[in-house]
């Protein structure tokens, strides 16, 4: 796992067969090849390095939906879902979101322990929504848009969906496998934390 491997980078169709990969392992009910495809194509999704982790999210008038995070087994529990899940937290600034939602397993202690840690707060639970005894429990970010950003309904509705960051907003590795956010490229897995905490 090379510094330059591990970079948050926009995905492409090409990443299609990496992503399958991760979605295969981190869940038994996951999305097709087909599903994924189109969330490329349609929405923003990011990959970390080769095969690393990928984050989905979808954004509608003001609203971000984060939809997926993937971690490969072998680079869990060393930052790198704090490192998408910041990344798509600062897209959603960027884009001038107001909200950014999730749902996730009410059984999956180590998501919510990081969405948590991320400033997301529970809204709902939908009883048996993954299945019989697996409940989804929904949490909401409040984002704190920049000034000047999403100030007035207008600026919202004519902020287009399908905003991505800019190049100079590379996201890079200093070194382990978790990588950091921002400009700054040498900033490590203990120093990256949630935008707006």
């Amino acid at each position: 796992m090379n510094m330059a491997g591990d970079e948050i980078r926009l995905a492409g169709l090409q990443d299609l067969d990496g992503i399958m990969a991760l979605e295969k392992a981190g869940f038994s009910r996951g999305w097709s090849a087909k599903s994924w495809a189109e969330e490329i194509s349609d929405h923003y999704v990011v990959v970390a390095g080769d095969g690393l982790g990928v984050i989905a999210m979808s954004a509608v008038a003001g609203t971000v939906e984060l939809l997926r995070v993937i971690v490969a087994p072998q680079a869990q529990g060393r930052g790198l879902g704090r490192a998408l899940v910041s990344h798509g937290l600062e897209w959603a600034e960027h884009f001038g979101a107001t909200d950014v939602f999730l749902e996730v397993s009410a059984s999956n202690q180590a998501a919510i322990q990081l969405y948590e840690s991320c400033g997301f707060t529970p809204l709902d639970r939908r009883t048996d929504y993954y299945g019989p005894g697996d409940d989804a429990l929904v949490y909401r970010r409040v984002i704190q848009p920049p000034a000047g950003v999403g100030q007035t309904p207008i600026d919202v509705v004519q902020a287009p969906v399908d905003v991505v960051l800019p190049p100079d907003v590379i996201l890079t590795q200093s070194g382990s496998p978790s990588h950091s956010h921002g400009t700054d490229s040498s900033t490590t897995p203990e120093e990256t934390s949630c935008p707006n905490r």
